[in-house]
């Protein structure tokens, strides 16, 4: 095994490099062998996972396989098609550096980060409004007026709204899921 600065230069002189995820992740791709050997511009054959088309578009900048076999013969043909193999390692390593940098990620946490603070700051700023999708009745066409097909620009709209996603959002951090998700949830878990 080799580790740090060695690790890298062996992943940059490697032709491919073979990653399997471990069963902890389940059907997440999510470990750092996607990048560090993309970054280095090895070709990656990596084990399929459901998100893994979130990350690399499979088949030009990474290959993926779905049983052992399956990638010992992946192997076998990039072994024998280096050209190819070369051109999705550049690719791959293209999108990581592109992509996939820690400067990237600390920039996209950093930004999550400020939006949860700034909310628990907004926490009590907004006020409950008097109502919201209140007075609901049938018109016909002939009440239909320029007021009424303008209504939904209305400035007030986001700032009543706000309320209403701070509320949900609060519950949320408490650990109360909304009921709308809820049943999206429920719905999804018994199709999965």
């Amino acid at each position: 095994m080799c580790y740090g600065l060695d690790m890298f230069r062996l992943l940059a002189q490697s032709r491919i490099t073979i990653n399997r995820h471990v069963d902890a992740a389940e059907n997440n791709a999510n470990n750092m062998r996607l990048f560090e050997a993309t970054g280095c511009g090895a070709l990656l054959i990596t084990d399929y996972k459901d998100n893994l088309d979130e990350l690399f578009e499979i088949g030009k900048e990474v290959i993926a396989y779905h049983s052992p076999e399956e990638c010992v013969e992946l192997i076998k043909y990039y072994l024998n098609h280096p050209d190819e193999a070369q051109k999705i390692a550049r690719a791959g390593q293209e999108r990581t550096l592109r992509d996939h940098s820690y400067s990237l990620r600390m920039k996209q946490t950093s930004e999550i980060l400020l939006r949860h603070l700034r909310y628990k700051k907004e926490k009590y700023k907004y006020r409950q409004p008097d109502n919201i999708s209140s007075n609901y009745q049938y018109i016909n066409s002939s009440q239909i007026s320029q007021n009424l097909t303008a209504a939904w620009q209305s400035k007030e709209i986001p700032a009543r709204q706000r309320w209403l996603v701070q509320k949900e959002l609060n519950g949320m951090y408490a650990g109360q899921t909304p009921v709308v998700y809820q049943v999206l949830a429920d719905a999804l878990y018994r199709i999965a």
